[in-house]
């Protein structure tokens, strides 16, 4: 009596349920290497079957497990757009030379810009850009608003010795 071979594909059918149907939320390079992946674990799969070897079947299904565990998320980037468009509005008028200088924003900004433009950017360094930003912008001093005190100024120098007593006007 022959007996047919009969190959379990339940541990196939498994890891490809769980392949994303959109990759466009993971980032190019791990895309890229899911794929490859993949299709060398479809192709182990399709010789399993050729050849009716149970357990080159099942070790196409975990090496497909292992190709989806190569996808990586695209970072979050809202907070470092945020970011990047708070620190680039700064103007250096409004700040002190020193602390303008110390807060080093043109070379935090183009640090910044380079994470924001790689689609490949982890979210730890994403985070770690806004973080930089956030510790340039701490760094900033605002110049004193000298309105005030000028104008006191000049109305003391409009002031006429006559007009005062002179003990009033020696304390002044």
């Amino acid at each position: 009596v022959l007996k047919e071979k009969v190959l379990d594909y339940t541990a196939w059918n498994a890891a490809e349920a769980k392949v994303p149907a959109d990759l466009s939320v993971y980032t190019p390079n791990s895309v890229a290497a899911f794929t490859a992946a993949k299709d060398a674990a479809v192709a182990a799969k399709a010789d399993a079957a050729a050849a009716y070897d149970q357990a080159a079947l099942d070790k196409a299904a975990a090496d497909l497990e292992d190709a989806i565990a190569l996808l990586k998320a695209q970072a979050d980037k809202a907070a470092l757009n945020a970011a990047i468009a708070r620190a680039t509005a700064l103007n250096a008028d409004a700040y002190t030379p020193d602390s303008w200088a110390a807060a080093d924003l043109a070379n935090v900004l183009a640090a910044a810009n380079a994470v924001n433009a790689d689609d490949n950017a982890a979210q730890d360094a994403v985070d770690a850009q806004v973080a930089a930003i956030e510790a340039a912008e701490a760094k900033l001093v605002k110049k004193a608003d000298k309105s005030a005190l000028t104008a006191a100024i000049e109305a003391a120098k409009a002031l006429d010795e006559d007009d005062y007593t002179p003990d009033s006007w020696t304390a002044a």
